[in-house]
Parts: C-alpha cells; structure tokens; sequence
C-alpha cells in the first residue's frame, strides 16, 4: 500500500498552493519524475489529476455564468478576451476571470502532457491533448473528465 500525503499551508501571491513553504510545482515536479522514472503512471496520475479536474471544473462554472449575466458574449469572444490588459486593470470582469481560469488551467495541462511524453503510455497522453485542446476551445464538458479519476488503492 502506498501512501502520499501533503500538509497544504498557505497559498501564494499567484494562486499557487505552498507546501511547508515551497511552491507546489518546486514539490510537485521531483516527485512526478521519481514516479516517471520508476514507471509508476498510477501516481503520477494521482499527483497531477485532481488539480487539473478541479480547475476546469472551476472553467465551466465560469464559462456558465458568462453566458447567463452575458448572453450576446459568444464563445470566440470569451477565448480572445485580453488577459494581460485586464490584469493591468485590476478590476473584476467576469470573462476577465474566466480568462484567467483557463490560462491557469492551460499551463496545468501543457505541463501534465510533458511529463507524459516521457512515458509509453500513448493512449492516455491522446486522451489528455484531447481535453487540453477543447479546453483551449471553451468546449470541454463534465464528460470529457470521467478518464480523470485516478485514486491510491
């Protein structure tokens, strides 16, 4: 039996969750290695899914809630919205925000899919590329994670 465990501290100026005082990617990214180099794919996949899972569910709720307080906002609008002018605001925007979700969760799986490649695993890295580029469309769904629960037994 396999146990991981992280006691979470604080979060950071960049949303980033620190972990007894390290950024989660400085804790993260040696144990997705170590998991990688021992071809353990069952914990690399537990270390890095439910972030994922978690931030774009958080990218669906956003994407539902500009399409109801906006409803002439269509989808290609949503995904040009700029980022960098409307952080340099500092005002609140609700497709502001979303934009910021889905960088956020973009990066996540940019990340994820590399420390993939490193693996044989051809099937599932397919299957991941696939829900970062709806991701990146605004057309992923609560469906297209159902391959994402991955739990220690």
């Amino acid at each position: 039996m396999r146990v991981i465990s992280f006691s979470v501290c604080s979060i950071n100026e960049k949303d980033r969750i620190g972990i007894r005082g390290y950024v989660k990617d400085e804790i993260t990214k040696p144990f997705a290695e170590y998991f990688i180099k021992n071809n353990d794919l069952i914990c690399l996949k537990v270390l890095c899914e439910k972030e994922i899972r978690f931030k774009i569910e958080d990218t669906l709720k956003c994407v539902k809630n500009v399409k109801e307080d906006y409803l002439k906002t269509t989808t290609e609008e949503m995904i040009s919205y700029n980022l960098e002018d409307y952080q340099k605001t500092k005002s609140y925007h609700l497709i502001g925000k979303l934009s910021s979700w889905s960088e956020k969760i973009l990066l996540l799986l940019n990340r994820y899919i590399g420390l993939l490649k490193l693996t044989n695993d051809y099937n599932y890295i397919k299957m991941i590329e696939d829900l970062n580029k709806k991701t990146q469309k605004l057309t992923v769904k609560k469906s297209d994670l159902k391959h994402i629960r991955q739990k220690l037994e």
